[in-house]
């Protein structure tokens, strides 16, 4: 399976944890709340956090695994601490919920999407290609 449709698939996860997050508890701080808003909210972070390294992977085709890793790794670090920002800024964990899911939500359909066009093989030439 191809990482960006991991990523999509872990996006869509993500997305649909913390939209179950936003409605279980509306109203009340999901942090402190605990019970079922705060598993649903802490599954859309671990799934969060491997669409965003399964992207960042994904993002380098043709590079070698240490490379691959070192982006996955950079671009999980750089989607956490804009999406504390984020956090900061909205200081609603219930908006915060609504927007991480709805974002998950796009981003795996948007990619999903793009990834059922059926492209047609290359053809392959040159004096290897017999081989």
């Amino acid at each position: 399976m191809r990482a960006s449709r991991v990523a999509a698939i872990a996006a869509l996860a993500g997305g649909v944890a913390w939209l179950a997050s936003a409605f279980t508890n509306v109203g009340v701080d999901q942090f402190s709340a605990g019970g079922l808003g705060l598993v649903t909210l802490s599954a859309g972070y671990a799934a969060f956090a491997l669409a965003t390294a399964a992207a960042g992977y994904s993002l380098v085709d043709k590079a070698p695994l240490w490379l691959r890793l070192v982006v996955s790794l950079a671009l999980l670090l750089l989607a956490a601490m804009v999406w504390s920002l984020v956090v900061q800024a909205l200081d609603s964990d219930w908006l915060c919920a609504m927007l991480g899911g709805v974002s998950g939500v796009l981003f795996a359909v948007v990619v999903l999407a793009r990834s059922r066009r059926v492209q047609a093989p290359v053809p392959v030439r040159g004096r290897r290609a017999a081989r």
